[in-house]
């Protein structure tokens, strides 16, 4: 099961388990693979409202010249060639209607 398949399972069954009216949270990080960008907050965004929440929060943190998760390869070019590397961490609110709708 890939990974974006398995946290729709888990969206699905965190709506099962929210009271109406309840609220919660999840903490992504975007990321580089095989040299794309994998946009993770935008697709959980997406995924848990396809599902039925409401996303009433979302809170961005931006890491200039993040090397921490970053492999050797990216880090060597980022200096090479002289670019930053920015992370994007979201922490994103959601919110079940009070209806349970």
């Amino acid at each position: 099961m890939e990974w974006f398949e398995a946290m729709e399972f888990i969206a699905r069954d965190v709506w099962r388990i929210t009271k109406p009216g309840g609220r919660v949270a999840i903490l992504t990080n975007d990321y580089l693979k095989d040299k794309r960008f994998i946009p993770v907050g935008y697709r959980m965004l997406s995924l848990f409202e396809e599902v039925g929440f409401e996303a009433v929060a979302l809170i961005l943190d931006v890491h200039n010249n993040y090397v921490y998760n970053s492999n050797a390869f990216i880090v060597a070019n980022a200096k090479r060639f002289r670019y930053r590397l920015n992370a994007l961490r979201q922490i994103i609110v959601f919110g079940k209607n009070p209806t349970g709708d």
